[in-house]
């Protein structure tokens, strides 16, 4: 847990470049709801070395990349693209254009 809480919290950093960090809590509710069917009910092993407990994805060939999406988790983008398109030609949202290219690239 603390090589995850140091691995989670470095992340952060990265991106943030703050010091928030996240604590022990967080990281728990976060592998209990992945394992959950919100989460899409991946399966973790928990190895357990003296005191230390390691998590690793149960199929070591697991990649959340690989997994399909649900029918409702691929109409959000669709929808969030429908609210998008009422700005167009609104001078204040012309940065719709660029996120717009970019969301339609990535979701084909």
């Amino acid at each position: 847990m603390q090589d995850l809480l140091e691995a989670c919290n470095e992340a952060l950093y990265r991106f943030t470049g703050t010091e928030e960090r996240v604590n022990r809590r967080q990281v728990y509710n976060d592998i209990r709801f992945i394992e959950s069917e919100q989460g899409r009910l991946i399966p973790l092993e928990r190895i357990k070395d003296g005191r230390r407990i390691y998590y690793r994805y149960a199929d070591r060939d697991f990649s959340i990349k690989k997994q399909a999406i649900n029918e409702s988790k691929a109409n959000q983008p669709r929808e969030t693209l429908s609210i998008l398109n009422r700005f167009k030609g609104v001078l204040q949202f012309e940065w719709r254009e660029v996120l717009l290219a970019r969301i339609d690239s990535a979701f084909q």
